[in-house]
């Protein structure tokens, strides 16, 4: 496997972190953001909700992130090219060591396999299954 280090998310980073989601949002498999808002009020937002951001970088490139909320929410998001590599189950391993909690959650669209068994393979439980509705209002 690669190695890979985690560090603390620093403002020089929200660009790459906007544009991973954005790439992202095209895939059609998010449940948690469903329309990005502009870059300055994301972040704005982003900062609202308190989370602790990683970088995941490799040989000093930026390839990802993973961030948790006081709650115990999990996210994680890579580049394509480091997809499938388990760079992402690691680095959510390594960041649940740095916020022990009783207990954390996941929040995975249905249809993403690569999620649900990097969900799976930490332990994590079905919980639940939400449902959407959207319409042209």
């Amino acid at each position: 496997m690669l190695k890979y280090i985690l560090r603390e998310m620093n403002s020089d980073d929200q660009k790459f972190i906007y544009e991973l989601q954005e790439e992202y949002l095209k895939t059609n498999l998010s449940v948690t953001i469903l329309i990005l808002k502009p870059f300055e009020e994301f972040f704005k937002s982003y900062i609202l909700m308190d989370l602790k951001t990683y970088i995941i970088l490799v040989d000093n490139e930026r390839i990802g992130f993973v961030h948790i909320t006081k709650e115990g929410e999990i996210g994680y998001f890579l580049t394509k090219k480091y997809e499938g590599k388990g760079i992402a189950s690691n680095a959510v391993k390594d960041m649940l060591k740095l916020h022990p909690l009783k207990r954390y959650f996941a929040t995975v669209n249905i249809n993403n396999t690569r999620s649900t068994e990097l969900v799976k393979g930490l332990g994590f439980s079905p919980k639940g299954i939400i449902y959407e509705k959207i319409t042209n209002n």
